[in-house]
């Protein structure tokens, strides 16, 4: 690997890397523009004797988002039937099944709480900024009642995507850490074109060093005799 950048070459593979490295910038971009990440993530506790769960949300994208719902649905099968008794339970000290969170690093979700949809749903207006968090606590009827989550599109025409992944993924990383990583593959190449530079001028100066030297001249003396005197040239 090493002798790549030794050779004359060197130039074109690191321009040619720099290339690559602009155009993945720019087709990321492209591509990015269109697309919504979110991550959630959901905790069961207890609050006073209420079983609660909360439910944090961060925004992974390009753009901030503000159009939509999310719904957050408890998808227990008992609670599919109408007649059922609610899915949540008003939280003690607020009178409400929901709480909004503002520990640190967490956006305040606004003035905008959740509605009431059924007896088992409840939607939130999708509005988090760009890097933004927020997070919810609801009561529940009964403990670690599981709660499916999903997007409801605002504008079915709309060109924009919506990516809704439980925790870590691979996609949020990479637009949570775009620019970054961004830095980082710059940084790369100027440190590859640095050591090319560096070894360039050392093989330079090594290969100066070790030039054979030109021969000395040879002094070569001449002697003239001319009527039985010497003259020495």
């Amino acid at each position: 690997m090493g002798g790549i950048f030794k050779d004359s070459s060197a130039p074109y593979i690191l321009t040619l890397m720099v290339s690559l490295l602009g155009w993945m910038f720019n087709s990321a971009l492209k591509g990015g523009e269109n697309l919504w990440i979110v991550e959630y993530e959901t905790r069961y506790a207890t609050v006073e004797g209420i079983p609660t769960v909360t439910i944090y949300l961060e925004n992974k994208s390009l753009k901030g988002l503000k159009a939509g719902n999310f719904l957050f649905l408890c998808s227990h099968k008992k609670y599919q039937d109408p007649s059922a008794p609610p899915c949540f339970a008003n939280l003690p000290k607020v009178g409400v099944p929901w709480q909004p969170l503002r520990p640190e690093k967490v956006i305040s979700p606004g003035s905008q709480p959740p509605i009431v949809v059924d007896v088992r749903s409840m939607k939130l207006a999708a509005i988090i900024p760009i890097g933004g968090k927020i997070g919810f606590r609801f009561g529940l009827t009964e403990a670690n009642t599981p709660i499916e989550i999903n997007y409801v599109v605002e504008d079915a025409a709309s060109e924009m995507r919506m990516l809704l992944t439980s925790g870590w993924s691979f996609e949020g990383f990479i637009w949570g850490n775009y620019t970054l990583l961004l830095g980082y593959g710059f940084f790369s190449l100027l440190t590859l074109l640095i050591f090319w530079i560096a070894a360039a001028v050392i093989s330079f100066f090594r290969a100066k060093e070790g030039a054979p030297k030109a021969p000395e001249k040879e002094e070569i003396i001449v002697r003239l005799i001319t009527e039985g005197k010497s003259n020495d040239a």
